[in-house]
């Protein structure tokens, strides 16, 4: 079961730094990786492909925990030999470099966050369950085809006050202002 679960987070953090990558810093990333724009729709189309598979996957009751394991390294497998087929393998392999990087910035920045903050263990991960819980929430906004882009919008923003106001509930004032300063640095905003 753990390796189960250690293979689906893995294609999770995988898609999801690629979706962060791409919302965020698509074009930077495209340049730096010196692939073309239509690269870039196609390797979006084959992720979003292979999400679906996972989604699906993960879903699926009738296998058992061994045979959905196999059947997640198949996908990863598959996945990477068309996104070599469409980058070449040195794109590729910078891709994966790129990938390994951030997750290492990423680390690196909460590691530095937890340590200003002065948490506690408690306090780590009670903040780490609020996060993980409106991802979760805002994954399924994100995926509700019955919304208009407006009404996402105003979703995320309420999400985002209901995080925060729980937040400020593990935090002492202090925390919560040094919090606040910090999500607002992190997104650019004064």
């Amino acid at each position: 079961m753990k390796f189960t679960k250690i293979a689906f987070l893995f294609v999770f953090v995988l898609t999801t730094t690629l979706a962060m990558a791409q919302s965020k810093n698509k074009a930077q990333v495209a340049k730096d990786l010196g692939i073309t724009e239509e690269q870039v729709v196609s390797f979006e189309a084959i992720n979003k492909k292979y999400a679906e598979e996972g989604k699906t996957l993960k879903a699926d009751n009738t296998l058992s925990k061994k045979a959905k394991s196999q059947k997640a390294k198949e996908l990863k497998s598959k996945r990477e030999e068309e996104l070599i087929g469409l980058l070449g393998q040195e794109k590729f392999n910078e891709y994966q470099a790129y990938l390994a990087n951030q997750r290492t910035e990423k680390q690196e920045e909460r590691a530095a966050a937890i340590s200003e903050l002065g948490l506690t263990a408690e306090q780590e991960q009670q903040l780490k369950a609020i996060n993980q819980k409106y991802l979760k929430e805002g994954k399924t906004v994100k995926e509700d085809t019955s919304l208009a882009p407006e009404q996402k919008k105003a979703k995320g923003k309420e999400m985002n006050d209901a995080r925060l106001a729980e937040i400020k509930t593990v935090l002492s004032t202090e925390q919560y202002e040094k919090f606040v300063a910090m999500e607002k640095e992190k997104r650019g905003q004064k």
